[in-house]
This record gives structure tokens, C-alpha cells and sequence, in this order.
């Protein structure tokens, strides 16, 4: 009998609700950061190099619409695939993965000599980089407390438009003297290099390792003891899930409990906030060439552009923290249609622009960040990676329409002013879906509520 008492459970979840941060969490989110910054660079030094690689490979620019797209296709399949997958049977391992098939992609991009070549390598990159996405923020959203969650996620995910600033500036700064390969052997090599940091130094989550049955294993331990040291006698301790919930989440549970509204809420935010954010970050290079800049010019309204975003992206979280989750995102996006209209008008005069370009960049990128910080809360752990990546996938949707239909329909045939004028309206669709799942997310914990007192 005594043997059995001295066996006592422990809530892994708890370990992290210490309300500070320790060494070992703000490793995890400085190694997911990393993985995240590389994300960007990959995803945004293709905008700055698409005329240089037209030109090279003696394609028209305008192909670079199903490019663009394809890339985001495939980030769908990787973000809808590979986050569910990362719940179930491990999110560092995925991580991993993701990380060494976007570095090869990018390899593959910068050894590219034909337009289908080019094509298959950038399909694989955005398999990698959206498998990455949801794995990454709920690998961290893991580690660290409920209460710094979303300041926390959305100053990781600043390392998204961090690495596409940097990739905007290594493309400027290459391109017209090296050329546009070494801006992918770049993206390629370093994070290769990473994926040696992740191996040696990310652990896995803590309720992902006790799912797959190593309660009392010295590993969970080892962690446990590094998150709270003031714990005594973990040997003897019994480490479960809250709750015992399940392993992973298929995707019919984000539809269940009343999640049903909300689930198709975020989405659709998601859809209409990337479609805005992935179009200005392909096609701005190539909208301010064609209004008249040079292409180092174009490529550092990009880069000034991510510049606002960086500083946007680590702000939404202080913004979320004081307004509100929805009020603040509400708002930024808002902000965000303001500055479209006004870049169009203004190109291609580099100095207002450039002003244009920043706020654009502060608020659309923190839009996006609210949006993967929110989707992160409004599920509970165990389906956190199929919530985040479901919200990312279909996020993408719009992503591959965006780019699409500015390459077909819009770039050959429409002025710069008007294409932005265009993108006005999915910017302030997405403000209005964002108060409207605000709505439904009182609701919904009214009813909770309703229900627990009943």
C-alpha cells in the first residue's frame, strides 16, 4: 500500500505555469525562432529575385504568378499534413524534417536552369515551411505560461518578417553583383545548420512525451526538474496529461463543443489576412518595378517593408495583452487597408513609399502574428498543432488565389494604383471577420460557463 502512495501524479501542463520564464522555455522558443527566421528569409528572397531569375531563365515574370502559388499549395498540404502528425506522434521530430526539406528546396532553387525545376523545388519548400509552421508555434506555445502566451508566440513569430527583411536585403545586395543563386545556397545551407541545433538541443513537449507513454521516464523528469526546480522527488512522481486527454486531434474536433462558428471564423480571417500579406510580400518587388523603381529599389521597399513588420509582429502581442485579442487585431487590420491604398497611390516615389511600405508591413504582419497567437488559445493542447495548422492551411487557400490572380488577371492588365486599391477590400473583409469572431468566442465561453454553474 505504501508502495502505491508514494506514487504521485503530476499534470505536465503545470510545469510551464509558473508565470515566469526558465533557461530551458526560452530555449525552445529561441530555437523554434530560429526555424521561423529562416522561414521568412526562404519565403520572401524569391519576391526581390524574381525578375533577375525571369531573366536568367528566359521565362516571363508574369509566370511567377503560378510559382508563387505553387509554393503556397504545397505549404497547405505541409501545414494541414504535418501539424496534425506533429500532435500525434511527436512535434521535434516533424520539426526536424520540415527544417532539412525546406534547406534542400532551397539548394535545389539555387542549382534551378529550368522553369519546371524551378517549380519542383519551390513545391518542396513550402512542403517544409508548412509542415514547419504549426510545429513550431505549438512546440513553443508548449513551453511556455498561458498568461505570456500570446506576447511570447507573436515576438517568436517577429522572426518570420526578420528573415524575409534579411532575405529582401541579401537579394538587393546580391543579385546585381553575384546574381540570384546565392541567395538560395544561402537559405539553403544555414538551415541545415539549425537542423543540427534543433537535434542537439530541443527537447519535445512535455504532454507529447507522456502521451506516447513514458510517464515516469527519466526524460520527462530530467525536463520537469529544469522547468521547476523547486520540485522535490520527481523519480517518485507519476506524470500525466490534464484531463488525460487524447493523443492528437482529428480534424472533426475543431467542430465540436461549439467550436464549429468559431473554427470557420478564424479560417476565413486566416484566408483573406494571407492572401494580403503573402501578395505584398511576392509581388511589391515586381508592382514597384513596373511603376517605374529599379530593382534594387524595389527590393528595398521590400526589405523596409519587413522592417515594419518586425516591429509590428513583436508589438501585436503588447497590443493583444492591453486591448484585447480581437479589438487589437480589429484594428490593425484596419490600419492595414489604409496603407494599401496609400502605397499604390504613392509608387513609385521611394520615399513615400517607403514610409507607406513600413506601417503596411508593421500592421499586416502583425496581423498575421495576432491571428497564429490567437488560434494557438483558442484550442486546447492536444489538438493545439491541427488548430494552428488547419488555420495556417487554409490561411494558404487564400495565399495561392492571392498571387494567382495578381499574376494573371491583375499585374499584366491593371495599373499599380488599382491593383492595391483591389487589395483594400479583402484587408477590411478580414477586420469585420475578426469582430464577428470575437462575438462568437464571448459566446461560446458564456455557454461554458452557463454550463458549469448549471
Amino acid at each position: 500500500m505504501s508502495a502505491i502512495q508514494s506514487v504521485q501524479p503530476f499534470e505536465v501542463e503545470d510545469a510551464v505555469e509558473t508565470g515566469r520564464m526558465t533557461a530551458l522555455q526560452w530555449r525552445v522558443v529561441a530555437l523554434c525562432g530560429l526555424v521561423a527566421l529562416f522561414d521568412g528569409f526562404d519565403t520572401q528572397s524569391i519576391g526581390p529575385s524574381a525578375s533577375a531569375i525571369a531573366a536568367d531563365l528566359g521565362i516571363p515574370v508574369s509566370s511567377f504568378g503560378t510559382i508563387f502559388s505553387m509554393s503556397q499549395v504545397s505549404f497547405l498540404i505541409g501545414a494541414l499534413a504535418f501539424g496534425p502528425i506533429g500532435d500525434r506522434y511527436g512535434r521535434r521530430p516533424v520539426l526536424i524534417a520540415m527544417t532539412l526539406l525546406f534547406g534542400v528546396a532551397s539548394l535545389l532553387t539555387a542549382f534551378s536552369n529550368s522553369y519546371w525545376l524551378l517549380l519542383v523545388s519551390r513545391f518542396l519548400g513550402g512542403l517544409g515551411l508548412g509542415g514547419a509552421s504549426p510545429t513550431f508555434v505549438s512546440l513553443a506555445a508548449s513551453y511556455v505560461p498561458r498568461a505570456l502566451r500570446a506576447r511570447v508566440i507573436t515576438g517568436m513569430w517577429a522572426a518570420v518578417p526578420f528573415g524575409g527583411m534579411l532575405g529582401s536585403f541579401v537579394a538587393a545586395l546580391l543579385i546585381p553583383e553575384t546574381g540570384w543563386r546565392p541567395v538560395f545556397l544561402i537559405g539553403g545551407v544555414l538551415p541545415l545548420l539549425v537542423c543540427v541545433l534543433l537535434v542537439v538541443a530541443l527537447p519535445e513537449s512535455l504532454d507529447t512525451l507522456v502521451a506516447r507513454g513514458r510517464g515516469t521516464a527519466g526524460q520527462v523528469a530530467a525536463i520537469v526538474a529544469k522547468l521547476r526546480p523547486d520540485l522535490a522527488d520527481l523519480g517518485s512522481r507519476q506524470f500525466v496529461r490534464s484531463g488525460q486527454l487524447p493523443v492528437g486531434a482529428p480534424i472533426r474536433d475543431l467542430f465540436t463543443q461549439g467550436r464549429a462558428a468559431s473554427t470557420l471564423a478564424l479560417w476565413l480571417a486566416s484566408f483573406l489576412g494571407w492572401l494580403i500579406i503573402v501578395v505584398v510580400a511576392f509581388w511589391t518587388p515586381p508592382l514597384m518595378q513596373k511603376a517605374g523603381m529599379s530593382t534594387e529599389a524595389a527590393a528595398s521597399i521590400l526589405g523596409i517593408e519587413n522592417i515594419g513588420g518586425v516591429i509590428g509582429t513583436c508589438f501585436i502581442g503588447f497590443a493583444i495583452d492591453r486591448l484585447g485579442a480581437f479589438r487589437a487585431l480589429f484594428w490593425s487590420f484596419c490600419f492595414a487597408a489604409t496603407m494599401l491604398l496609400g502605397l499604390g497611390i504613392c509608387a513609385p516615389a521611394f520615399g513615400a513609399s517607403a514610409v507607406f511600405a513600413a506601417v503596411l508591413g508593421f500592421f499586416a504582419s502583425g496581423s498575421a502574428a495576432g491571428l497564429i497567437a490567437l488560434s494557438a488559445t483558442l484550442y486546447p493542447s492536444h489538438m493545439r498543432g491541427t488548430g494552428v495548422g488547419w488555420a495556417l492551411g487554409i490561411g494558404r487557400i487564400g495565399s495561392i488565389l492571392g498571387p494567382l490572380a495578381v499574376g494573371h488577371f491583375l499585374f499584366p492588365y491593371w495599373s499599380v494604383a488599382t491593383i492595391y486599391a483591389v487589395l483594400f477590400v479583402p484587408a477590411l473583409a478580414a477586420a469585420c471577420t475578426v469582430i464577428f469572431l470575437g462575438l462568437l468566442h464571448r459566446n461560446l465561453n458564456a455557454d461554458m460557463n452557463r454550463k458549469e454553474n448549471s
